[in-house]
């Protein structure tokens, strides 16, 4: 009921276009997610994404997931040497050499190998479990409301782990489970490739801890804010400033 009352207020709030995405990590057999269905083909991790903010739930294994890059990232599966020596994106023409794609491998925010076994996707509202990240599909008027809703407890200014490479994988569901932060992606080359994310629209991934204190700030912002700024009222209106 949770999740479907949160989802709820992201849409109304922000005026979201997709559902938020509902991520839960499984790593041990859980009887509770026997009931969950497999992708009828192989998945880029991106694309399972693209399908749960549209309605679908699913339960994506090593098996089902298409993405070699990914995959590892999220403790899926063993780095391919071929990515692991920077070679694979070099391929692409991303890097001025194999020695900088390297060393993004090297350094990308990554779970350790067999954390995961199994990762499910799911609308928000129609989430089966309590997730471990909501991933929010945004335009960037809307990820700056995030943002003032992250600081509006705290004042404290936010930094932010990205690399526009592996972006989806690492930024929004690595990063805010490891780090218990909000984080924003550009989006990658790969989910831009692969999926039809529109070109203003971003990634912002939270963890779960911090939703019922973000959306509360939102409750908050949504009373003169949010509708302030959206109706401009710094903008001269015949000659004068509407205040």
């Amino acid at each position: 009921m949770k999740c479907a009352e949160f989802s709820s207020k992201l849409k109304n709030i922000l005026g979201l276009r997709w559902s938020p995405v509902s991520i839960k990590y499984v790593s041990r057999d859980d009887s509770l997610l026997l009931g969950i269905q497999k992708p009828g083909g192989r998945l880029y991790i991106c694309q399972a994404l693209a399908l749960a903010k549209r309605g679908k739930t699913l339960l994506l294994t090593q098996d089902k997931c298409k993405c070699p890059d990914g995959a590892p990232i999220l403790g899926l599966m063993r780095t391919p040497d071929k990515i692991k020596s920077g070679k694979f994106h070099g391929a692409f023409g991303k890097f001025n050499s194999a020695r900088e794609a390297k060393r993004i491998v090297n350094e990308r925010p990554s779970f350790e190998l067999n954390k995961v076994k199994a990762i499910v996707f799911a609308p928000f509202e129609k989430s089966p479990v309590d997730p471990d990240i909501v991933i929010l599909t945004l335009n960037p008027e809307q990820v700056m409301w995030i943002c003032i809703a992250a600081t509006y407890y705290t004042g404290e200014r936010l930094e932010f782990s990205t690399s526009g490479h592996n972006s989806l994988c690492s930024d929004c569901m690595v990063v805010p489970h490891r780090d218990g932060k909000i984080n924003v992606s550009f989006g990658d080359y790969g989910c831009r490739g692969s999926t039809e994310v529109d070109d203003c629209e971003m990634f912002v991934g939270i963890p779960w801890s911090l939703l019922p204190q973000i959306i509360d700030a939102l409750e908050k912002l949504s009373k003169k804010a949010i509708p302030d700024s959206r109706n401009k009222i710094y903008m001269p209106i015949y000659g004068r400033t509407r205040i």
